[in-house]
């Protein structure tokens, strides 16, 4: 055994998700990738899949996107992106299309307020 960092955004989704793929679009799922080191690159399984969100440190650009469409791995990415945005409000800034007090942001902030209930995030995170 060596040294762990344990997490459970992933697990607590109840969603299927998928690491790096050639073809997301496939049944072929590849484990989420959520490493300190080389960052993160999850989407959605098959026909649940749309674009992968991928954050790598070592290749931050000033703008980024990742496109769901809506599909249930939205959830995953929604919260994730909440996270990053509550542990680094100077370096991490939020947009989305997406309303905070409809059902684009519901879900993400529920999951989010399960895992961290004393950090809530509030509606200004969305810049």
């Amino acid at each position: 055994m060596g040294y762990t960092h344990y997490y459970g955004v992933l697990d607590a989704t109840d969603v299927p998700l998928s690491g790096p793929t050639d073809d997301p679009r496939d049944d072929h799922v590849t484990p989420p990738l959520v490493d300190e080191i080389e960052g993160i690159d999850i989407n959605g399984v098959a026909k649940m899949s749309h674009e992968p969100l991928i954050i790598h440190p070592k290749n931050i650009r000033s703008f980024e996107f990742v496109k769901t469409s809506g599909k249930p791995y939205d959830t995953a990415v929604g919260c994730i992106l909440l996270r990053a945005h509550v542990l680094a409000p100077k370096q991490f800034h939020l947009r989305s299309d997406g309303s905070w007090d409809e059902m684009e942001w519901k879900l993400a902030r529920n999951l989010y307020e399960s895992l961290w209930p004393d950090q809530l995030p509030d509606a200004a995170v969305l810049g």
